[in-house]
């Protein structure tokens, strides 16, 4: 059970936050209105913010790891319901660092929890299904691309970002076995 809770958590927020980085360029385009140079400006913070979320997850320890990575995951989501609602470059720019920090928060801390909570008899077939994210990642796009021609990139990439918010304050509130992970 606690396995199938971090892999859910892991699939869903991924399937829900991570089609960001295919759409970025349509989103700086049409909403940012900059060009390529911006774009990998925007890229450049989501790598500081990355950096800084791994260095964190590093300095962590064994210690309460399930609630840092549901903490992780709801910084995650709300920095992207900020940055899906922003028209502006600057603020845009500075909200990529929290995305950057929660993405890579989240996918250090899932993976470590994955690998640490499986035996080793099963570990590379659980690691294969955790890895499935990067795959189903692609489709997410696919399904997040359509939903933006429906209703607007900024909506479609705010509106998953909130779902992700709410599927984590139901973990935090209804699955405490993720929530005294250590």
């Amino acid at each position: 059970k606690t396995i199938l809770g971090i892999l859910t958590l892991a699939l869903i927020s991924a399937v829900l936050s991570m089609p960001l980085h295919f759409l970025l360029p349509v989103f700086t385009e049409e909403i940012l209105q900059v060009g390529a140079q911006e774009l990998g400006f925007l890229w450049s913070a989501l790598g500081l913010g990355a950096i800084f979320g791994s260095l964190g997850v590093a300095s962590l320890g064994n210690r309460n790891r399930g609630m840092m990575m549901l903490v992780f995951t709801l910084g995650l989501g709300i920095a992207l319901v900020a940055f899906s609602s922003s028209t502006w470059y600057t603020v845009s720019l500075f909200l990529m660092i929290p995305v950057g920090l929660g993405h890579a928060g989240r996918m250090a801390l899932s993976n470590a929890l994955t690998q640490a909570y499986t035996d080793d008899e099963h570990r590379g077939r659980v690691m294969s299904v955790y890895m499935m994210e990067f795959g189903v990642m692609s489709i997410a796009t696919f399904g997040a691309a359509a939903l933006a021609e429906i209703i607007g990139i900024q909506l479609a990439i705010g509106g998953m970002a909130a779902l992700m918010v709410f599927v984590v304050i139901f973990y935090v509130a209804f699955v405490p076995r993720i929530r005294r992970l250590s």
